[in-house]
């Protein structure tokens, strides 16, 4: 729901200030123009709502790398860099250096596919191993649409 949140957030920011150009028009444009209102928005929009977000959702993946299943995604290592590099632009900005306002590493929309299939996943083991527990179910590895539909019958 973060990282959802995070990209809803950016995307209608973008809509909203672009005007009839495209979102890399925009981001060119308050390039040039760091001292501009549309950059001091950009910054507020960073600094008070997004990084905050941005940073919890490293927090919360850090905190349950455990969770993951198989190799770590090259989407989280992104965001990681995406997180610690936004970091050091805030703190640049709190000192009126707006020489670069947008960080080299992108954040990563691919984030938001993997989060969803890695909760999908996870609420679908939750499910199975609850079910096992109640004893409704038997040990081998049966599909949870086949085991949930042996219950309701």
């Amino acid at each position: 729901a973060i990282t959802h949140a995070t990209g809803m957030g950016y995307t209608s920011w973008v809509e909203e200030h672009r005007g009839a150009g495209s979102s890399q028009q925009l981001e060119d444009w308050i390039r040039r123009r760091p001292r501009s209102k549309k950059a001091q928005r950009y910054r507020q929009l960073m600094s008070c709502t997004l990084q905050p977000l941005n940073r919890r959702a490293m927090e919360l993946v850090l905190s349950h790398t455990h969770l993951i299943d198989g190799d770590f995604p090259e989407c989280l290592y992104s965001l990681y860099a995406h997180v610690i590099e936004m970091d050091s632009l805030l703190e640049r900005w709190k000192h009126r250096d707006r020489a670069i306002l947008f960080p080299p590493t992108l954040y990563p929309v691919d984030v938001n596919t993997w989060a969803s299939e890695e909760f999908r996943r996870l609420r679908e083991k939750q499910q199975r191993l609850t079910l096992e527990l109640e004893g409704k179910v038997f040990a081998q590895e049966v599909p949870l649409g086949v085991w949930l539909a042996t219950i309701k019958e």
